[in-house]
């Protein structure tokens, strides 16, 4: 996975990305954290995507998402569970 295709799903099925931070670990690994909202209007995100990649490629190391209530965390490993998880909402 790259980390354009996973925010290009996302918008695809009509959610909003808002990039929140980003961490550089300095040999070439990022991690970045995006929310993700509902709507364009949406005040309170319904989700918390984390992904670590590498700095040139975009190639993904790592993915999860924190839901709303900031306690359930879930692994994203490939495009269909990001689908699976969006189909919650």
């Amino acid at each position: 996975m790259i980390v354009a295709e996973i925010l290009d799903f996302i918008k695809s099925k009509s959610f909003v990305c808002r990039h929140s931070w980003l961490k550089n670990y300095g040999n070439g690994t990022l991690l970045t954290e995006y929310k993700v909202y509902k709507t364009q209007r949406s005040k309170k995100p319904i989700f918390f995507l984390q992904i670590g990649h590498y700095n040139k490629s975009g190639e993904v190391i790592g993915c999860g998402v924190t839901l709303q209530d900031c306690i359930t965390h879930k692994e994203i490993e490939n495009m269909s569970d990001l689908q699976d998880l969006l189909a919650q909402f």
